[in-house]
């Protein structure tokens, strides 16, 4: 991400997205082609309908990119953030223990009732 203009560099956009981009462009570009519209009303027409921008990330923390722009509006939106990833990755972890401790437990319990049953 460009630090001047927070803006996202062709490198950090998903390729596939890039082609689909391009495509509504040329797309727009054709149906604009033959209107009485005045070319640089066409060409700010086409710019205004392309700056659709899709971010997706996964996980707790967002990109880095993305956690600057939250910087740039209060210095402190990205602690909070932090924190939660945190207080979520706690979470998972003592949530996936007792699923791994209560499936032990019935694997020690079944096997003796198992044998019991033979």
């Amino acid at each position: 991400m460009s630090p001047s203009s927070g803006k996202l560099k062709d490198s950090e956009i998903d390729p596939e997205k890039q082609n689909n981009a391009k495509e509504l462009k040329k797309s727009l570009e054709d149906i604009f082609k033959n209107t009485k519209i005045p070319q640089n009303k066409k060409e700010e027409m086409i710019q205004q309908i392309s700056v659709v921008v899709e971010q997706s990330f996964s996980g707790s923390i967002p990109p880095s990119g993305i956690l600057e722009q939250y910087n740039n509006i209060n210095p402190d939106f990205s602690k909070p953030i932090g924190d939660m990833a945190i207080q979520e990755q706690k979470y998972a972890h003592s949530r996936d223990n007792i699923i791994i401790n209560k499936s032990f437990t019935t694997k020690r319990f079944g096997q003796p009732c198992a044998v019991n049953l033979v």
